[in-house]
């Protein structure tokens, strides 16, 4: 059983998102909804015709990025050197809590650089998001199944693309994000 679920693993998940991504390149992985209970580091691919067959971490390091409900479910406070706050509500089909919703995490971190309207861009983002250690942002996303590193957050001046993450290192490991 354990097999077969290693099996699918690879074929429904971890495969198509490998054969997108160079050789080298770490995975990062922030499953979601059922995705969460399956062992996506143990994916295998399917017995070749000498009986072999590879797992996912035998080729590349796996990362995965800590959810939400994680961090709120950590014991320990983070520990909090710099806060940015991204509140980029947008024009289509806008998210009209957006400004309410940073406002009050603002309040729970008054000294956190906020950018709103123009300052909500993709490079003044990316620049602050490579030097927090907290991040909040209230802004759409978009997700490129057939590419998912043209997946990204949608900012106040276009898209901040997923393949801008190898800027944050392997596994991103200084960042909490929610």
């Amino acid at each position: 059983m354990r097999r077969a679920v290693g099996e699918w693993c690879w074929t429904a998940v971890i495969g198509p998102v490998t054969e997108v991504l160079p050789k080298d390149s770490p995975l990062t992985l922030l499953p979601g909804g059922p995705l969460r209970f399956l062992p996506l580091h143990m994916a295998h691919t399917p017995k070749d015709d000498r009986g072999r067959s590879t797992c996912t971490r035998d080729d590349r390091l796996i990362c995965f990025a800590p959810g939400a409900a994680a961090l709120l479910a950590s014991e320990e406070p983070v520990s909090l050197t710099s806060v940015t706050l991204v509140c980029a509500p947008g024009t289509r089909a806008p998210l009209r809590y957006a400004p309410l919703e940073t406002d009050e995490v603002h309040k729970r971190h008054p000294h956190a650089t906020r950018l709103d309207g123009a300052r909500a861009g993709t490079a003044e983002t990316l620049a602050h998001l490579a030097r927090t250690s907290l991040f909040h942002l209230a802004c759409h996303a978009t997700a490129d199944l057939r590419e998912p590193l043209n997946g990204g957050l949608e900012l106040t001046d276009g898209r901040l693309r997923g393949r801008f993450a190898p800027t944050f290192g392997p596994c991103m490991p200084t960042f909490r994000g929610f």
